[in-house]
């Protein structure tokens, strides 16, 4: 199984190092690497909910 974390936000900068910084929907700065994640991605809200809606346990 492979875990799947999905953001919902804006990228902010992309720093020499290649660290990630967002500010998620709420307002808090996020920093990540994408080299040590498996597979990230950042979406809209809409688009997180049309996700959410898609694979949500009924």
């Amino acid at each position: 199984m492979i875990g799947v974390r999905i953001f919902i936000g804006e990228i902010i900068n992309i720093d020499e190092y290649g660290n990630v910084l967002i500010n998620d929907v709420k307002g808090n700065p996020l920093t990540f690497r994408p080299k040590d994640a498996k597979f990230i991605q950042i979406v809209p809200e809409t688009e997180y909910e049309a996700i959410k809606n898609r694979y949500q346990t009924k």
